[in-house]
């Protein structure tokens, strides 16, 4: 089993009724990493993304370079300050690959507690437009398989 965690694309600064939406080069640092992706053809049952604008955006740009078996699920508890405890409690129970999509600090506690059993404890920089591949190796033990940055594609260690 895997499970693709995935922090939003850079937001804009200007909040508008709806909620934030990705700056340009957040959603140019997005379309990088489905291009990279893409490729792996990486199949998942399910793409959850966050309620918030950006997470939702950042889904809608992903969801073509995974293959997808359920459409696009918004869900309330990716939220920043969200208890990672129903999203654990769910992954255990689907036993199948996932993409989530969501924020920090919910993306680097659900990390730590995946790795280390513990969300205390920082185990990744996990900078907007991030993802990280874990792939389960036990019951409740996981290993960090691969993970992309955005910085890798400006630092020219990714070629487009």
């Amino acid at each position: 089993m895997k499970i693709y965690l995935v922090r939003h694309g850079e937001a804009d600064n200007k909040r508008m009724p709806e909620g934030r939406h990705l700056s340009d080069r957040g959603r140019e640092e997005i379309n990088q990493l489905a291009a990279h992706i893409a490729p792996l053809k990486l199949e998942v049952d399910y793409l959850y993304h966050s309620d918030k604008l950006r997470a939702r955006e950042t889904a809608a740009l992903l969801a073509n370079a995974f293959l997808v078996k359920e459409v696009l699920l918004e869900r309330q508890d990716l939220s920043p300050e969200s208890d990672i405890s129903p999203i654990l409690d769910e992954i255990y129970a689907l036993n199948c690959d996932i993409v989530l999509v969501g924020h920090m600090p919910f993306m680097g506690k659900l990390l730590s507690q995946l790795i280390t059993r513990t969300e205390a404890t920082p185990i990744a920089v996990f900078r907007a437009g991030s993802i990280v591949c874990l792939e389960q190796v036990e019951r409740e033990r996981w290993a960090i398989n691969w993970m992309l940055t955005p910085d890798l594609f400006y630092q020219g260690m990714l070629c487009t």
